[in-house]
């Protein structure tokens, strides 16, 4: 895991983040099994379940997790395929899939929930404020889909803003042997775009002051 977390006075910057885990079950064999990340996986699953038929085909940008229609960029052994990984700070990505303006009131509702989760590590207070910011971009922020969408399939997907990017992913073995993607190795992102991963933005604006 890896939190990037800058504080001036009473303002908090946790950007970028990277969680992973593999597996993703912590199994004592009583209560306190551990199960991470499932979350996460659920209420994307759920929101990509609730659009039509349309929508789905439009958010999915492949098919397949490694897909042969992939550009050679789009794929790597380390990130698989996260584009806001190690070493691609600032990095410009293209939106793709198909955009929250269309969504009904419900879906958007899932989206917000499905990002209040990602941003489960913040104080109460700060991620209040984060999440009222990310809504009032909604009718520019765009979901895309990588895989299938059945209750079993494993899979990817970004949702990205002016002001956020959260990418979810179900890797193949990097410690363990498994060839394929695996429900049971997940790694997530979050960044912020346009200038504020590390709080850079914020410290900008303090030393003008």
């Amino acid at each position: 895991m890896a939190f990037c977390c800058f504080i001036i006075g009473r303002q908090l910057v946790i950007a970028p983040t990277f969680m992973g885990v593999e597996p993703n079950v912590i199994a004592r064999g009583d209560d306190t099994d551990c199960v991470l990340f499932t979350e996460e996986e659920q209420r994307g699953l759920a929101l990509m379940q609730s659009l039509n038929a349309d929508q789905q085909a439009r958010a999915t940008l492949y098919q397949q997790m490694e897909d042969p229609l992939m550009p050679p960029e789009r794929f790597n052994f380390a990130d698989q395929r996260h584009l806001g990984g190690a070493f691609q700070d600032n990095r410009v990505i293209p939106l793709e899939g198909i955009c929250v303006a269309e969504f009904n009131a419900s879906q958007r509702a899932s989206l917000m929930e499905t990002i209040r989760v990602f941003l489960d590590f913040l104080p109460d207070g700060p991620r209040e404020a984060r999440l009222k910011q990310i809504e009032q971009h909604l009718e520019s922020t765009w979901w895309s889909w990588i895989g299938g969408c059945g209750n079993d399939d494993v899979f990817y997907y970004r949702i990205q803003s002016p002001v956020v990017l959260l990418e979810f992913d179900h890797h193949s073995g990097m410690w363990l042997t498994n060839e394929e993607p695996a429900r049971f190795h997940i790694h997530t992102i979050t960044r912020i775009p346009n200038g504020n991963d590390y709080g850079k933005a914020l410290l900008m604006q303090y030393q003008k002051q």
